[in-house]
């Protein structure tokens, strides 16, 4: 997301399909729905770095001893994979050794944890990163390194300035995200510049590219993985029941990766009520090897709207990748807001991993 005027056409235009003959061409500009409509408000976003505010939460703190070494960092302006090259060339490590649970913003004042792998006695000195561009709050051991997608979520603190829009409005739309949540549609950061990604992607798939790089096949692949699932989030939207449960759906319990089949109709009171209390969440596809799928209704819906992409997914299986699945609902927790001025206003709440800030905020803006 970059700096300046956020509205939900900014968002919608990372979101939208780049041109490639094996999608239908009245995809290409099909702009993702929304599940409150489309918002009127407008402000501005990200005028400082400060503005834009994550701490990461792993859920543990490191236990102090072990083989790798886990450095609480602060950055600012500075990508993640920027300070783990310099974390690594500071340690006198290779680039491998240095692990992250999860990428973080640029365009911001971030905190989150770095793994260096360090077995022995080597200590990482606070003299090692005095003329860093980025700051080490604090170091520890810890028995097990750092795993991509290994954290509980993140804090976020936004100020958005310059806001435009009917305030009675807006704050109404606040407490509907906070009450029912929003879309957990992947950000625009999932697709690359422009949504670049994608189309390395579908060339890739289709077998008009090679690409050898392991990091980068991997990325095409989470990219278009991604898009899928939120054309499918976008067919539920806009039969509104992203957040309601469909008979057939595979529903995940909240805070967990496990899933488990919504068949009777003679459970539809009980379901309907654990996900209307946040509790348990309907799901979309992360396409791969298929190993199990919705059923009756839901899975009719769900294979309706892939169906035009079945080449891409039939590539998607022959790399190897297993089916999982995503909740297709987000709920923040925390969620408050206070205004700073009378065009200024500070935007707090948690996000559990996987979901995206920009997700949340397209709904508002």
């Amino acid at each position: 997301m970059s700096r300046g005027d956020f509205s939900s056409e900014d968002v919608n235009r990372s979101n939208r399909v780049v041109s490639h003959s094996s999608l239908p061409s009245e995809l290409y500009d099909q702009p993702l729905s929304f599940a409150y409509g489309k918002p009127s408000a407008r402000a501005q976003i990200r005028t400082h770095d400060a503005d834009f505010q994550v701490v990461e939460d792993l859920g543990y703190e490191p236990s102090g001893e072990g083989e790798h070494y886990f450095l609480w960092v602060e950055k600012e302006g500075l990508n993640t994979e920027f300070v783990a090259e310099d974390i690594a060339r500071r340690a006198n490590v290779q680039r491998k050794s240095v692990s992250y649970a999860g990428m973080k913003d640029r365009h911001a004042i971030t905190r989150q944890w770095f793994s260096v792998h360090l077995p022995g006695k080597t200590e990482l000195t606070e003299a090692l990163f005095e003329d860093a561009s980025y700051q080490v709050l604090s170091r520890s051991r810890h028995l097990k390194k750092l795993h991509t997608g290994s954290l509980h979520g993140n804090h976020f603190k936004l100020v958005l300035r310059e806001f435009q829009g009917d305030r009675g409005e807006f704050e109404q739309r606040l407490e509907q995200v906070r009450n029912d949540g929003f879309p957990n549609y992947f950000g625009e950061q999932r697709f690359g510049f422009n949504g670049g990604n994608l189309e390395l992607a579908q060339a890739m798939l289709l077998g008009e590219k090679r690409v050898r790089n392991r990091h980068k096949r991997g990325l095409y692949l989470s990219a278009m993985r991604s898009w899928l699932f939120n054309w499918v989030l976008h067919a539920r939207v806009n039969d509104q029941c992203w957040n309601k449960p469909v008979l057939g759906d595979l529903l995940s319990l909240d805070g967990s990766g496990s899933n488990f089949p919504y068949l009777s109709p003679q459970e539809s009171d009980d379901v309907e009520g654990r996900v209307q209390q946040g509790v348990i969440h309907p799901t979309g596809p992360l396409w791969g090897e298929p190993s199990y799928h919705p059923l009756f209704k839901a899975g009719r819906l769900e294979a309706d709207c892939l169906k035009p992409f079945e080449s891409l997914m039939l590539a998607l299986e022959s790399f190897g990748l297993s089916v999982s699945r995503r909740s297709l609902r987000a709920i923040p927790r925390d969620m408050a807001w206070r205004w700073l001025d009378d065009d200024v206003v500070e935007l707090s709440f948690y996000l559990p991993k996987g979901s995206y800030a920009t997700s949340l905020m397209r709904e508002l803006f």
